[in-house]
């Protein structure tokens, strides 16, 4: 006898899922594990945030504290001779990095070098003139050196800035300090120098950009002198410095007795018919210029801006082998703008990575930006 088939549609026949219902359901299955799977890698990403966000602030405080504590202590320290050293006189603060011998300063963006005088550095003045090419510094003990401590606080490694009172300046390093007071230099001199030129130990901390390919970003780098560049924090996006001066154009003081005493920015002129340098008419200077018999005048505009400090009127002159623009002794601060990312590059892309169109314009942890005004040490009337 012959069985016949289960009809469509009774009760207990038999039948099996078509093609089309298995692909919806695929469908579905692989839907729901998508929705699974980002809402998961939200929450681990999320899970994540707060450790990132809090190394990402701390390498921000690392950044601030280093540039805050370098700024403030710029153009201090110089005790032998601080009516002509960096912070009044001469810069404190310079867009460039330190260069020994003929050093031009340049005005370079994302910079920032501070010059200041060691603790317990060592002053002194030439004792013998040094003509371009030497590397011998031969100086004079001064008075308040022990004769017991040979090298009179100078010490082989040490960089020093020559600096003398019509605004020449120029930077060394110390090979080696032999007696009775000699400094051997690890470059010849860029220029000649006269007896009575004064040389003090100088820190010279230079900060600026690096490129770092392993991440994309970059490295807010600093470097001691002429030397090596070394990270300070990384996952840097921005390192920005704003030049500020005084509203008040710098003038030159006057004595009592009518003499010229001091100048409230840059080198102070030589007296009326006196000659301080081959390339300005007596009795004036790259600071100060004279019309006719009467008080000098600062050659240069009160503004200050990045653009002013490379395009002079140049210190001690244009044609001198190390120069510097006449505007970077009328810094009176500087504003640093600081942007520092987060480590985990899942963190710092668009929110819409992770979720969705809806929320494409934050970040899930966004960069942390810190804006310091600052000022050099001189500035406060620190020495």
């Amino acid at each position: 006898m012959t069985r016949r088939a289960p009809a469509r549609g009774c009760p207990g026949a038999e039948a099996g899922a078509t093609l089309v219902e298995l692909l919806v359901a695929t469908a579905l299955l692989g839907l729901a594990l998508g929705t699974v799977a980002m809402l998961a890698t939200a929450v681990l990403a999320g899970f994540e945030a707060d450790p990132a966000a809090a190394d990402q602030q701390q390498r921000a405080r690392a950044g601030i504290a280093a540039l805050s504590d370098d700024v403030r202590r710029a153009g201090s320290g110089f005790v032998q001779s601080p009516d002509l050293a960096p912070g009044t006189a001469l810069p404190a603060l310079v867009p460039d990095v330190v260069a020994p011998g003929a050093w031009a300063v340049r005005a370079v963006p994302h910079t920032l070098t501070t010059l200041a005088g060691r603790r317990g550095a060592a002053h002194a003045t030439l004792r013998a003139p040094a003509v371009a090419g030497d590397t011998w510094l031969r100086l004079d003990r001064p008075a308040f050196c022990s004769l017991a401590v040979i090298s009179c606080g100078f010490v082989a490694g040490d960089d020093v800035l020559l600096f003398d009172a019509h605004g020449r300046m120029a930077a060394a390093a110390v090979r080696q300090v032999a007696p009775p007071l000699d400094l051997e230099l690890a470059q010849p001199l860029g220029e000649s120098w006269r007896i009575g030129a004064s040389v003090s130990s100088v820190v010279a901390h230079a900060y600026a950009l690096r490129d770092d390919p392993a991440t994309g970003l970059a490295q807010l780098v600093r470097s001691l002198g002429a030397g090596p560049a070394n990270p300070v924090i990384d996952f840097v996006t921005r390192f920005d410095v704003e030049w500020q001066g005084a509203a008040i154009t710098p003038v030159v003081l006057m004595a009592p007795d009518g003499t010229l005493e001091d100048a409230t920015a840059g080198p102070r002129p030589p007296p009326v018919g006196t000659a301080a340098d081959p390339a300005w008419p007596a009795g004036e200077n790259c600071a100060y210029a004279r019309d006719g018999a009467t008080l000098p005048r600062w050659r240069s505009t009160t503004a200050v801006s990045l653009g002013t400090l490379g395009d002079g009127p140049w210190c001690p002159s244009a044609t001198a082998p190390s120069r510097w623009d006449v505007d970077l002794a009328h810094v009176t601060r500087v504003r640093v703008t600081l942007g520092v990312a987060v480590a985990s590059a899942r963190l710092r892309p668009p929110a819409s990575v992770l979720w969705g169109d809806r929320y494409a314009g934050p970040r899930l942890v966004p960069d942390v930006t810190v804006v310091m005004d600052l000022i050099p040490g001189r500035r406060n009337g620190g020495q």
